[in-house]
């Protein structure tokens, strides 16, 4: 919800299409790395869960769309598109979600992670500075490589 202590969100949507009458189309397009056995449902779920509904929600408020289909698309398997859907009834959930997943942040909790990794601290603007996981931790290749 909108509110003084509400974090900024951003993030660049890829393709979006509003055709008055039917569902809004958006489309964030993925470069991660997908085996053939990968489920990319979950994949979603587990990694994108935050954006999907921060990306509904950007839509829902800022036309005049009843509903959008939120399509990820992984470039390595572009025939196996993930979907969701949303409509204006989804509005308050999307909020709450988005509202949990931001409430360290609005209590000012910035807990170190405890499995630092490449693949976690890769691109984080702390690494070298707020952060004080050494690079040799924050570089490895898996967080149980030692």
């Amino acid at each position: 919800a909108d509110s003084p202590s509400a974090p900024m969100l951003t993030g660049i949507i890829d393709a979006l299409e509003i055709t008055q009458g039917l569902p809004a189309l958006l489309v964030d397009y993925k470069t991660d790395g997908v085996r053939p056995g990968d489920d990319l449902e979950q994949k979603v779920a587990a990694s994108y869960a935050v954006q999907r509904a921060l990306y509904a929600l950007a839509v829902l408020r800022g036309s005049e769309a009843e509903a959008v289909d939120v399509v990820h698309l992984f470039l390595e398997r572009p025939e196996e598109p993930v979907t969701a859907s949303f409509t204006r009834a989804d509005v308050p959930a999307l909020e709450q979600q988005l509202s949990e997943a931001a409430a360290g942040l609005v209590a000012g909790e910035f807990p170190v992670a405890s499995e630092p990794w490449k693949g976690l601290c890769g691109d984080c603007p702390g690494r070298g500075g707020l952060c004080p996981v050494p690079p040799e931790l924050a570089d490895r290749d898996s967080p149980s490589a030692e």
